[in-house]
């Protein structure tokens, strides 16, 4: 008969056997074993007699339709899906292929739903069908009553199992049934044909120990209970194989034994890996004693598989109190921190290595530990386990904290242009940094302590000398202009500037300072005093332009400096006709007061524009003195044109220049006085913790001492950051390059710059940046835009909800746009909006800093020909909006 099984697909299988089961009729109504079987498929499997009653059926079937959950018998129109005329007339074509033919699968739509659903023949014996219907998943298993089990059907059932060894024997040992799998796999191991019918121990005759095996087993399935083993099988021409066998006893309704079920499975590989295995644990045993890390393994529940002997020794945790104990029920769980046990859970859920520094404290003591959590897979890639490797490094991380301040400081000194020195309290030196060495030439050793005065100009050096005793004296801020000594030989004037560092005593214990070349200022100075001078010479001198008049005014005398400059002759000139070479501007000021000085006799000086050959009006300045007789009566007026218009000019552009001086000299005095003020306050405040912290003796006042460290960093290096940015924005930026700038990679690096105070605030940074033609701009001033504005959305945040900052980027015109909007406390633009960009002005306590950034990013704007737009509302965030001016190029 030929007959067709579902796979474990969609998909047909065929399938041939044969009527030979000589041993069958014992087991015509085993319904247990026709249970076990009809539920290894997981196609739905109904046994339905010719009268349409439904007999038995499998766990899908009790899925696919729910009336069998709640029924013992019923016809198959009682399912919900045929009427009884449909049902039968189904039956009456099942009976039509009992001659052998295949009968297609039948299709119906369901009565009470949308479903449709297929039944088809896949084992038949006299008046029994096994049908297969539709296509569903197993679920709760349903036991029904007894019915008559086929040879075709037992076959069909176990040969539809092809990924298990399956056999069914009676009490003598005799198969009644096997699958075909388990048929060949037999013929391999025991090299033997087998057949329905055969005695299990004459088949292995030709080997006796296999025999032995069996018969051993056989006694132990007799005693009528379900077991497992696992057991090695092969004649000598095979590498042995090792099997899982599991014994399943058929007994009658009276609970006697009928025969057995047994399914195998070849666990050869399975047992390799073991022995594999084990050998990799002794060894992983003896290194994790051998090390005085500690070293713990961890199942996927956070179960403790080993702890070597250093966790008593780091610890004082005997390794045998933690094995086999949740982490989180460990003796020592309460001091273990929250990220260790985060950092094991991401390691075994990701499969990836973690790292973990962490705090543990013992008997008051804290120290500080390096973990390396790394997780364990199988063959499939499956994370079974993660070791958890602790160095301990308490030494190292106090030593590495105080080393990365220094290196901070240096890191910081080393690239500001300016010379940066430090000494100790009595005075001598104890660092310059490279610019020191650079610019002098000197080496450490010629430059420390008290080295460095002489290169200083020998006529500055005792002012110098007297200055700087004073401070430390006094213990008063630093300053003083000298000559420095250049590696060439040359001086050049540099302004010098120290501050005092105190303890939390207020007492000085190191003193900061910088030296900033001024040479080209001071000789600037120097011109413009020298250059004032002149002019007031020049005022008293004889002017270029000589003229003479009558007593009544008439003009009658010019030098030849008004006709080369004029161009006009002397009868253009003469009596009342030079004032047509007058600005029109200037004509009616300059006749009122030539008029009252002929009427009084006053000595008369006046500013005015006279035009030049070319058409061009020059400034000049007039001067003229009455000429008088002995009886004091005005014969004749002499006087003098001189040409100012350079030097009004200048004028101007001197009062400008000493206005932005001033600004700039009380900009510098402020820009002191607050930096000066931000290094302090961190550093004392670090220095009261540090010794707060010596102090304490409870472990959580501590860690929380600990936790109060970071800001105060944050801020120093906020003011360290400023100090440098305000250098940079004084100088200008003659020294920097105008090149093709791409933004979004210049905010790339800021994330990457800002990346842990972005963690720390937990804030999300996006961008949408997009540069259809080439940005030229001056890269580093682009950087420090962009770092101030999104490191100010980051100090002014919203703590009661999350921080979203995004970034955008376009052209707009001339100009590329850059947007950097927030959603944090906001800005009273009404209230603060003269305030927003003045320097060392905070708008808000909440912020730390010197109060520049907005006035650096203001100024690098303006100064490029570019302006900025500010929108904000308190409570809902802000947005800054620069509008870059690029470079031609």
């Amino acid at each position: 008969m030929r007959i067709y099984i579902p796979d474990k697909e969609t998909s047909l299988v065929k399938i041939r056997f044969k009527h030979t089961a000589p041993c069958f009729r014992h087991l015509n109504t085993l319904a247990h074993l026709l249970h076990k079987l009809l539920n290894l498929h997981d196609k739905p499997l109904l046994l339905v007699g010719s009268n349409g009653l439904i007999h038995k059926c499998n766990k899908a079937a009790d899925l696919l339709w729910p009336a069998l959950n709640e029924n013992a018998h019923l016809h198959l129109w009682e399912l919900g899906a045929l009427e009884p005329q449909q049902a039968l007339e189904l039956l009456e074509k099942f009976q039509s292929g009992k001659d052998g033919q295949k009968i297609p699968p039948l299709s119906f739509q369901s009565q009470t739903n949308e479903s449709g659903y297929y039944l088809e023949v896949i084992g038949q014996e006299q008046d029994i069908f096994l049908l297969e219907t539709g296509k569903i998943q197993l679920s709760s298993q349903k036991l029904l009553t007894t019915t008559t089990l086929s040879p075709d059907i037992l076959d069909a059932l176990m040969n539809g199992i092809s990924d298990q060894l399956l056999a069914v024997l009676d009490k003598d040992m005799r198969y009644i049934a096997f699958n075909e799998a388990y048929k060949k796999e037999y013929a391999r191991i025991f090299a033997i044909n087998i057949a329905p019918g055969d005695q299990l121990l004459d088949t292995l005759e030709h080997l006796p120990g296999e025999q032995e095996k069996a018969k051993r087993i056989w006694e132990t399935a007799l005693a009528g209970e379900e077991f497992s083993l696992q057991e090695t099988f092969g004649h000598t021409s095979l590498q042995p194989t090792t099997y899982s066998l599991h014994f399943i006893p058929l007994k009658n309704k009276d609970g006697q034994l009928l025969g057995v079920l047994y399914k195998a499975k070849d666990i050869t590989k399975e047992k390799m890996m073991e022995v594999l295995l084990r050998d990799s644990e002794e060894r992983f045993r003896t290194l994790a004693e051998s090390t005085p890390d500690i070293v713990v393994r961890y199942s996927p529940d956070m179960q403790v598989l080993f702890a070597n002997s250093a966790v008593e020794h780091e610890l004082e945790v005997a390794p045998a109190a933690l094995i086999s104990k949740n982490l989180f029920d460990a003796p020592n769980a309460s001091k273990i921190s929250e990220g260790y046990f985060l950092k094991a859970r991401q390691a075994l859920s990701s499969g990836q290595e973690v790292d973990l520094i962490s705090t543990y404290e013992n008997n008051g003591v804290l120290k500080d530990y390096y973990t390396r959590f790394i997780p364990e897979k199988n063959a499939e890639g499956e994370v079974i386990s993660v070791i958890a490797v602790s160095k301990n490094i308490s030494d190292l991380q106090q030593a590495q904290k105080e080393l990365q301040q220094a290196r901070d400081f240096i890191f910081m000194a080393e690239i500001v242009p300016q010379i940066i020195w430090t000494t100790e309290a009595n005075g001598n030196v104890s660092y310059f940094n490279k610019r020191w060495y650079d610019y002098t030439g000197l080496s450490i050793g010629e430059s420390m302590h008290w080295g460095w005065q002489y290169i200083i100009h020998p006529e500055d050096a005792q002012e110098t000398l007297l200055t700087w005793q004073h401070s430390l004296e006094s213990e008063e801020p630093y300053q003083v202009e000298y000559r420095l000594r250049r590696h060439d030989g040359s001086y050049r004037w540099h302004l010098c500037r120290g501050m005092p560092l105190r303890n939390e005593e207020g007492q000085v214990i190191k003193w900061y300072g910088f030296c900033a070349d001024v040479h080209e200022q001071r000789q600037n100075r120097t011109e413009l005093a020298k250059l004032v001078q002149e002019y007031q010479l020049l005022n008293q001198m004889i002017p270029q332009i000589v003229w003479s008049t009558k007593p009544n005014g008439d003009h009658d005398y010019f030098n030849q400096r008004w006709y080369e400059y004029t161009g006009r002759s002397f009868e253009q000139s003469k009596d009342e006709g030079w004032s047509q070479a007058l600005h029109p501007d200037d004509v009616q000021r300059t006749q009122e007061n030539w008029k009252h000085c002929l009427a009084t006799g006053e000595t008369y000086q006046v500013e005015y524009r006279f035009k030049r050959f070319d058409g061009i009006y020059r400034w000049f300045i007039a001067r003229a003195t009455p000429l008088r007789d002995a009886k004091g009566n005005i014969i004749k007026w002499f006087g003098t044109c001189t040409d100012i218009h350079d030097q009004k000019q200048q004028s101007e552009a001197l009062a400008q220049k000493n206005y932005e001086l001033q600004q700039i000299n009380n900009y510098l005095d402020q820009f002191v006085h607050t930096a000066a003020h931000d290094l302090r306050s961190p550093v004392a405040n670090m220095k009261l913790l540090h010794e707060m912290f010596l102090r304490e003796e409870k472990p959580e006042k501590k860690e929380k001492l600990l936790e109060n460290f970071k800001p105060l960093l944050n801020r120093l290096d906020d003011t360290i950051i400023g100090l440098v940015e305000i250098v940079q924005m004084q100088e200008g930026h003659s020294a920097l390059r105008v090149q093709s700038v791409n933004p979004l990679k210049v905010f790339e690096a800021v994330k990457e710059e800002l990346s842990d105070m972005l963690e720390d605030a937990k804030a999300e940074l996006q961008q949408k940046i997009v540069l259809e033609k080439p940005l030229y701009y001056l890269k580093p001033y682009l950087h420090s835009i962009l770092r101030n504005l999104i490191n100010n959305a980051i100090k002014y945040r919203d703590y009661s909800r999350s921080l979203h900052i995004e970034v955008k980027g376009e052209w707009k015109g001339k100009y590329y746009c850059l947007s950097v909007q927030d959603n944090g406390i906001g800005i009273d633009l009404q209230r603060n909006n003269k305030n927003l960009f003045r320097p060392f002005k905070r708008l808000s306590q909440q912020g730390q800093g010197l109060g520049i950034g907005l006035h650096l990013v203001q100024n690098m704007v303006s100064k490029n020909g570019g302006h900025i737009e500010v929108s904000s509302s308190p409570g809902l965030g802000s947005t800054f909006t620069v509008f870059l001016n690029p470079y031609e190029y």
